[in-house]
């Protein structure tokens, strides 16, 4: 299961908090994440591996109502998505009754880990095609630099226009290790979830009385710990906040039809509706 990693010593790894049940062998989208720490423990996460952030926020969505199915409302059948991006990641009506809107929002460990992820994921989409435009060849490039890459952007550069196209060099290679290196940090996982709430509630947008807020976990050191404890601190502030729900969202993995699929949707906020639901069972 880790071949392609014959530089770490698998008897010393734990595994994180935020970890699937179901062995992996057989599932889809997902990446492994191991945290290396100075003093040589090494951590295991589990996460979604969708480059297309359209394409990852659908499944959210999806598997959210998935949830929502199994729990408040067993006699769905039907889903339309009203809307997509206007203003909301979608307006969601079930059952041509129930209407509301979904908002995905995501935490990291910090901002450095976002660009981290957006440049995987840019160098993960260019996997798939045979060509690559010299332009996105170049950008590619400065983020992970390739001596020989940079040979032929060199000699290319007088000859070829930004929009030409050339033989993509990074054409199937989806089983690409990336390593990064991000500074320690404590105690801040509180303040990072309080301000990404924060953020969504200073858009000017309308309806947040009908508006899911669902947080997606990226983070790569996070624990059950750190989310509970934070809970506790923030319980007050995130029930007065004006959205309809607040969800802490971690995915394992998934395929394209959430068929086989495994994530934990954890409720920082429930609905009025919910909660009295919730009572009757």
């Amino acid at each position: 299961m880790y071949e392609y990693l014959p530089f770490i010593n698998y008897m010393n790894i734990k595994r994180s908090d935020f970890y699937p049940l179901q062995d992996l062998s057989t599932k889809h989208n997902y990446k492994r994440i191991f945290r290396l720490g100075w003093d040589s423990t090494i951590i295991e996460r589990v996460c979604l591996d969708i480059a297309d952030s359209k394409v990852r926020e659908e499944i959210i969505a999806r598997h959210y109502i998935i949830n929502y199915k199994a729990i408040f409302f067993s006699k769905l059948k039907d889903v339309y998505i009203l809307d997509r991006d206007f203003p909301r990641d979608f307006k969601v009506k079930l059952n041509n009754e129930c209407i509301f809107n979904i908002e995905i929002t995501s935490i990291a460990d910090n901002e450095d880990l976002f660009k981290i992820y957006n440049d995987q994921d840019r160098f993960m989409k260019n996997t798939h095609n045979k060509e690559i435009s010299f332009n996105e060849l170049k950008k590619v490039n400065e983020r992970f630099i390739n001596e020989e890459i940079n040979e032929k952007i060199e000699r290319y550069n007088q000859l070829l226009w930004n929009n030409d196209f050339v033989i993509n060099p990074y054409y199937k290679r989806w089983k690409s290790i990336f390593m990064y290196g991000l500074k320690e940090q404590e105690n801040f996982f509180t303040e990072n979830l309080k301000e990404t709430i924060e953020k969504k509630l200073s858009k000017n947008h309308f309806d947040k009385e009908n508006t899911v807020l669902i947080i997606d976990n990226r983070s790569s050191i996070f624990s059950l710990d750190d989310f509970y404890n934070s809970l506790d601190i923030l319980n007050d502030f995130i029930q007065l906040t004006p959205f309809r729900e607040l969800r802490f969202y971690t995915w394992y993995y998934s395929d394209a039809e959430c068929k086989d699929c495994e994530f934990l949707l954890i409720p920082l906020k429930l609905s009025t509706d919910q909660r009295k639901l919730l009572k009757k069972l």
